[in-house]
């Protein structure tokens, strides 16, 4: 049994890629026109160069992360009981970042240091050995992490960043005082009660554009480890779990509107949608006159109608994964002690073995399109999470 206490402070400094920091030119053996002909260089003897589409940075210094941690770690009745528990600060500021300018100017881009980003939070091992009976123990460690960031301070004349990585409908944005990772995309109209908007003329839903529809930030993650062990023989199960974070599915959505899913098979009867139907609005788009809705549309309209707005595709991210299974035995001691071995262990072991709770039909919640990147919470297509088994043999000396 003991008791610890750990505190930690740094500052590091973080540049940014070569050949930036100028208007620089750079010799192509080819180019690609989309919907064009292909050209390839030198061309009747003239070389081809290929310029930047962004403005270099006037006075660019180096980002600045200041963070600071401390937290405990507590041991109880000999062992049977531990609490590992950490808070932490980190701060980011003078953030290298290309923000997106308009193409009048003759640039897509300018690159500066714009925005200072906050991360927060809290990380919990909670481990314990409830059974513990000659050669038989089951130890069980919990853990949770808990992050919250922020974007606090931008330039002037910018109302959001632009989160890199993403090149299509929706994307991603960091807003000055909001979580990182708000989906900006197509959305549905709504009066100012929340209620949407139906067009009189066909009964099917008005859409907007560039509207906040999601933040792919989770709530919060935790873990659960089950080790069972008796006289070599161990065996070991985790299940994870993670709460909220929102992701924008485009196989959901172009499913439902195929009428390949299992929620379209009703194809046969007309739909009421939700929402009140717009019969008139002042001139800054206010609603002034509406009535509940009660124009019939076809199923194919109704699903139809949805893949064409992103707001349709957002999901609540939650999930509970048996991430992996583990079977293992370790030869007995007697048997080592004429071998240059200490131990030798065989185990079989399977990741990502099931899939127990899910709020997004259809996919895997755990995928990405654009991969480990900044840019999570977006899916278009993907295929689902690997599963492995796999069987190793562990040799110590």
């Amino acid at each position: 049994s003991f008791a610890k206490v750990r505190a930690s402070f740094g500052q590091v400094g973080n540049g940014t890629d070569p050949f930036v920091l100028a208007f620089s030119y750079f010799p192509e053996t080819d180019i690609f026109q989309l919907f064009g002909v292909d050209n390839n260089y030198p061309w009747n003897g003239i070389p081809g160069f290929s310029g930047s589409g962004t403005i270099p940075p006037q006075s660019l210094v180096p980002e600045l992360t200041t963070s600071w941690e401390f937290g405990t770690e507590l041991q109880f009745f000999d062992g049977m009981l531990l609490l590992d528990a950490s808070y932490y600060r980190s701060s980011t500021a003078d953030q290298i970042v290309r923000l997106s300018i308009p193409p009048s100017t003759g640039y897509l881009a300018q690159r500066l240091n714009a925005g200072t980003v906050v991360n927060q939070g809290v990380e919990l091992l909670l481990e314990a050995t409830p059974v513990k009976v000659g050669d038989f123990s089951w130890t069980l460690t919990g853990t949770f992490a808990k992050n919250t960031n922020k974007l606090t301070k931008l330039p002037e004349n910018f109302e959001f960043l632009e989160i890199a990585g993403t090149r299509t409908d929706p994307g991603l944005r960091a807003y000055l005082n909001e979580p990182l990772g708000v989906i900006i995309g197509s959305g549905w109209r709504r009066d100012d009660d929340g209620n949407i908007l139906i067009n009189p003329l066909n009964g099917l839903r008005y859409d907007i554009n560039e509207q906040k529809i999601g933040n792919i930030t989770p709530d919060f993650n935790a873990g659960l480890m089950n080790v069972l062990s008796y006289k070599g023989v161990g065996l070991s199960v985790l299940i994870d779990w993670r709460q909220g974070g929102d992701l924008h599915s485009r196989t959901v959505q172009d499913l439902r509107a195929g009428g390949h899913a299992i929620e379209t098979v009703d194809r046969d009867k007309s739909y009421i949608d939700k929402g009140v139907v717009l019969l008139a609005e002042d001139a800054d788009g206010t609603v002034t006159s509406s009535r509940p809705n009660d124009i019939p549309i076809t199923a194919q309209q109704f699903w139809a109608q949805q893949n064409d707005v992103d707001e349709d595709g957002i999901f609540d991210g939650t999930f509970v994964k048996l991430r992996e299974v583990r079977l293992s035995y370790s030869l007995p001691s007697s048997l080592m002690d004429k071998t240059p071995f200490g131990t030798i262990e065989f185990a079989v072991e399977g990741r990502n073995l099931a899939l127990l709770y899910s709020k997004i039909p259809h996919i895997d919640p755990e995928v990405s399109f654009y991969g480990p990147t900044n840019a999570q919470g977006l899916e278009a297509y993907n295929l689902p999470t690997t599963r492995s088994i796999g069987f190793n043999v562990k040799l110590t000396f």
